[in-house]
C-alpha cells in the first residue's frame, strides 16, 4: 500500500512525517511536492529529510539543555519526495491512498496533475483541506473523469508551523489534536492507525462527517472573515453587537442552505462559540493570509454558502457580505 501526501505546508508536512515514522505495516509514504528539482540525483531515489519538533509537551516540565532551554523531542524522517510528473510513473496500487493537504484553492489543479483523465487509475483522494465540502464540488465540476465514490473526507485539529532550510524541511507541531476520516475504503485502517499513532483519530460514516463539516464550514464562515476585516484574534471576534448579529445571521444562512434541522441554528453556535473560546488567543488563517498580502480561501467558505444558496433558491446576504468584503480585501 502506498499513502501519498499531497502538499508540502505545515499540515501536509506534519502527517508525511508523523505517517513515516508510525509502524503501518509496510507501507510506504510519500511526499508529492511542486519542486521541479528535487534532491538525489544519478537515478537515486529523491529522499527529503521533514525535522520535526516536537512542542506539544511543553507546557508541562521537560528536560532542559545547560543553557536552560526547553529540550523538544526530535521526530526526524526521511522520506521519498516525488513531483507530479514522476508520481504518474510510479508502481500504484488499487489501495494507494492520496492526501491532498494544499490550501483549498491549490488543490483542484494539484489533484489534476496526478490524476489520469482515462480513468485506468484513481488512487482514494482523502481530501484534509480547509472547505473540503466547496472543494469536493470543484473537483467533480472541474474533473469529470474523477470517481466521487473514491473521495473521502478528513478533518483535524492538529496544529503545526512548517518552513524549509535548504533541501530540507522543518515543522513545528504545536499543538496535538484529534483527526476523523470519512471511511469506507480499502486502507482505511492502516490510515486510521497511522493518524491514531499521534493523536486521537475517529473513523466516521459519510453522514456524520458531512455534519462534522458543517459545523467546521460554520466557524469557517464566522471567525475567519471577521477575525480578517477587524484585524483580531478569535477572541475578539463577537465584541461588538454588529459583528454578533452579523454571526447570528451567517448561522441561520447556514442552517437553513444545508437543512440541520430543528436545531440546527443552536448546534451550530454552541460549536462555533466553543471554538471561539477554545482559540481565543489564536489569529486566524484567514487573518493570517490578509496579513502576508495573500489569497484567502474564502471561495471555499463564505463562496460556496452563497453558491449553494442559490442553487437552492435560499438568500444568504449576511454571508454575501463578508464574502465581498474579503475579496475587497484580496484586490
Amino acid at each position: 500500500m502506498n499513502i501519498s501526501v499531497l502538499g508540502s505546508g505545515s499540515i501536509g508536512l506534519l502527517f508525511a512525517n508523523r505517517l513515516a515514522t508510525a509502524n503501518l505495516g509496510g507501507a510506504t509514504i510519500r511526499l508529492i511536492s511542486r519542486r521541479d528539482k528535487l534532491p538525489g540525483n544519478n537515478g537515486e531515489k529523491k529522499a527529503s529529510l521533514i525535522q520535526l519538533i516536537d512542542r506539544t509537551n511543553e507546557s508541562i516540565p521537560q528536560p532542559r539543555a545547560d543553557n536552560g532551554d526547553v529540550q523538544s523531542e526530535r521526530n526526524d524522517a526521511v522520506i521519498h519526495e516525488v513531483n507530479a510528473g514522476e508520481f504518474r510513473e510510479l508502481d500504484h496500487k488499487e489501495g494507494d491512498v492520496v492526501i491532498v493537504a494544499t490550501k483549498a484553492y491549490q488543490a483542484v489543479e494539484a489533484v489534476e496533475s496526478i490524476t489520469w483523465d482515462d480513468n485506468t487509475f484513481q488512487p482514494t483522494l482523502v481530501l484534509l483541506c480547509n472547505g473540503a465540502l466547496g472543494l469536493k464540488a470543484a473537483l467533480l465540476e472541474r474533473l469529470e473523469f474523477l470517481d466521487a465514490s473514491r473521495m473521502k473526507f478528513a478533518t483535524t485539529t492538529h496544529g503545526a508551523v512548517a518552513n524549509r532550510q535548504g533541501d530540507d524541511f522543518v515543522v513545528e507541531h504545536l499543538g496535538r489534536g484529534e483527526t476523523w476520516i470519512e471511511g469506507g475504503f480499502p486502507g482505511e485502517r492502516e490510515l486510521h492507525d497511522g493518524f491514531a499513532s499521534f493523536g486521537n483519530a475517529t473513523l466516521l460514516s459519510t453522514r456524520m462527517m458531512e455534519k462534522l463539516l458543517i459545523d467546521k464550514l460554520a466557524a469557517s464562515c464566522t471567525i475567519n472573515p471577521i477575525s480578517a476585516i477587524e484585524g483580531c484574534r478569535n477572541g475578539a471576534v463577537l465584541d461588538s453587537s454588529e459583528n454578533r448579529q452579523l454571526f447570528e445571521a451567517v448561522l441561520s444562512e447556514i442552517s437553513a442552505v444545508f437543512g440541520t434541522g430543528d436545531d440546527g441554528v443552536d448546534r451550530l453556535t454552541s460549536f462555533v462559540t466553543r471554538v471561539i473560546d477554545n482559540t481565543k488567543n489564536n489569529k486566524s488563517s484567514m487573518l493570517r493570509d490578509v496579513e502576508r498580502g495573500i489569497k484567502t480561501e474564502v471561495e471555499y467558505f463564505s463562496g460556496y454558502v452563497v453558491r449553494e444558496g442559490l442553487k437552492r433558491g435560499i438568500a444568504t446576504p449576511a454571508n454575501s457580505k463578508l464574502y465581498k468584503t474579503i475579496r475587497s480585501i484580496e484586490e
